[in-house]
């Protein structure tokens, strides 16, 4: 697999192997792809508002959890 910083990309690969990935494309997670990729190559320094970096960090921590239980289920199989 290439190299990506796109979130759906990576999401549809796993939705193969597993369809309850799914998730997070309904959460709209893929929209920390561009913030994080604005925040990091962006030619002018973009400064998110307090509401978006909660927001981005929320969905961090959703997608943290929701990948370490999916690791967890793994392991304990």
């Amino acid at each position: 697999m290439p190299k990506t910083h796109s979130l759906i990309r990576l999401i549809r690969d796993c939705i193969l192997i597993d369809p309850s990935f799914n998730e997070l494309i309904q959460k709209n997670i893929d929209e920390l792809t561009d913030f994080a990729v604005e925040i990091r190559y962006a030619d002018d320094f973009y400064f998110p508002s307090i509401e978006e970096s909660r927001d981005a960090i929320k969905k961090a921590e959703f997608v943290r959890a929701f990948v370490l239980s999916k690791i967890t289920n793994i392991e304990n199989n």
